[in-house]
């Protein structure tokens, strides 16, 4: 039974990663763009049924800002490049490269020789998503999951449109709050927060970084919601 309700939570936190790519096969499409992949060399196409203009990037939009991935080190987890930092913990398990990549359903033969992912490869592997990290904060699968997108759509309107996606779904079925607005670690994020009927509730952080869209998605099991804000407090700016 616990195993069954980690794989419910990995497996919540990592649909919701896809959430608001735009289905074009399960709703009606009001507004389409189009936008190139820098690193894939491929067309992303968004579409998405929402109300307002979609971001026009010029010289100040950080449009030529080269993706990286975190790293581990000194008992913290750092993103130089999307400014994300949090201190490290005994209790937390980071998922290997491989590991992500079986539950995204990617293939392993972009692995580089120490089997980890670039961020160059998992963004032409995935169509313009880098999966950063990918951490349980402990045992009873309580985990956090960072991952950047390649989109031309404000937090606002990316929130708006993830929450048409999780109030569609029957099982979990999802109670969400009105969006808010929070500082962690420096950085302004749009929030939503979001309780289910399967025992766990979920936040989701969106921010801004040139044309990437960063989301932090933190699944927390029902009663371990200071574990959830200890971990939201301890991010920490990154200059």
């Amino acid at each position: 039974m616990k195993k069954k309700f980690l794989a419910i939570l990995t497996i919540a936190a990592m649909t919701l990663s896809f959430t608001a790519c735009g289905d074009s096969d399960k709703k009606t499409t009001e507004e389409k763009t189009t936008t190139e992949s820098t690193s894939g060399g491929q067309d992303l196409q968004h579409s998405i049924e929402l109300d307002g203009n979609i971001l026009t990037p010029d010289e100040n939009d950080g449009i030529d800002i080269t993706a990286t991935r975190g790293t581990v080190e000194n008992n913290a987890f750092t993103n130089e490049t999307f400014k994300i930092s949090f201190p490290t913990t005994d209790t937390m398990r980071f998922l290997s490269d491989k590991e992500i990549a079986d539950l995204i359903g990617l293939t392993t033969e972009h692995l580089t020789e120490n089997e980890k992912f670039s961020a160059e490869q998992l963004e032409t592997a995935t169509n313009g998503t880098i999966y950063d990290a990918y951490v349980y904060l402990d045992e009873l699968g309580s985990n956090v999951s960072i991952t950047y997108r390649l989109t031309p759509y404000t937090e606002q309107q990316y929130a708006e449109s993830t929450i048409q996606e999780l109030t569609s779904l029957t099982s979990p079925k999802y109670t969400i709050d009105p969006v808010t607005t929070a500082k962690y670690g420096g950085q302004t994020y749009t929030v939503i927060s979001a309780n289910t009927d399967m025992g766990f509730n979920q936040k989701l952080l969106f921010r801004r970084e040139g044309k990437y869209l960063i989301t932090i998605t933190l699944t927390i099991v029902e009663g371990q919601e200071a574990l959830g804000e200890d971990f939201l407090n301890s991010l920490t700016e990154v200059q």
